[in-house]
């Protein structure tokens, strides 16, 4: 089991991972995000995280590609372990295979893949517990508490508050962009205010160079008089 220490640096490195690839999120909760990985993973300390990076307790299944985490180029690796389901009701133990990534990022972009293309309607949900109901509903899951379970933990760890740090990190990011887009218009027309800067610069030196051709060829005459 692991300690709180062990578990709040696991919810930490977690959140970072999130915070990384916000924009791939589409309507997914950190707070379930966190949970779930917490609860499948012994908070990063069972096995399946600490020797094979697999943090969601994703099966290779069919063997579908849902991203370039987990593909043929990187040899679709997996490992065999037992793991506890239900049945009717009832829990069972069977050894089965599992996802092996190169890191937690790896695993984090995997998960959301699939859950982004098998599990659609979560994407929808309002809330977190809606979500993990929507998870668990569609077989995410065989416990019949799978999203009870979370929604206990998520509570118990205040981990809605993640929830709310990226709608802060997505707002921040859309002010930075929109400021970046205003500028744009701003710098083209400084742009086009030193390409008439630098015409004129050129208009004036040729008027200074005519004007002293013409100033030289005005003396030459006159010497050239008086020579006569």
């Amino acid at each position: 089991m692991a300690t709180q220490a062990q578990k709040q640096e696991f919810i930490q490195k977690m959140w970072q991972a999130i915070l990384n690839n916000r924009h791939r999120l589409q309507g997914l909760f950190p707070s379930v995000i966190i949970a779930q990985s917490g609860f499948e993973s012994g908070w990063g300390q069972d096995g399946i995280a600490k020797n094979h990076n697999n943090y969601f307790g994703f099966k290779v299944g069919s063997g579908r590609i849902y991203s370039d985490r987990w593909n043929e180029a990187n040899g679709k690796r997996s490992f065999s372990t037992k793991t506890n389901e239900y049945y009717n009701g009832n829990k069972t133990t069977i050894k089965d295979s599992f996802r092996v990534y190169d890191n937690m990022e790896d695993s984090l972009v995997d998960r959301n893949a699939l859950v982004q293309t098998i599990y659609k309607s979560a994407l929808s949900a309002r809330t977190p517990l809606e979500q993990l109901t929507a998870l668990k509903n569609g077989g995410y899951s065989t416990s019949p508490t799978y999203d009870t379970e979370l929604w206990a933990q998520i509570k118990r760890d205040g981990l809605t508050r993640y929830d709310e740090l990226l709608q802060q990190a997505l707002a921040e990011d859309a002010k930075k962009k929109s400021a970046k887009a205003q500028n744009k218009p701003n710098s083209a027309a400084k742009t086009g205010l030193e390409k008439k800067e630098r015409k004129l610069k050129g208009w004036h030196i040729g008027l200074i160079v005519v004007g002293s051709l013409a100033l030289v060829g005005g003396v030459g005459y006159l010497i050239w008089r008086n020579v006569r």
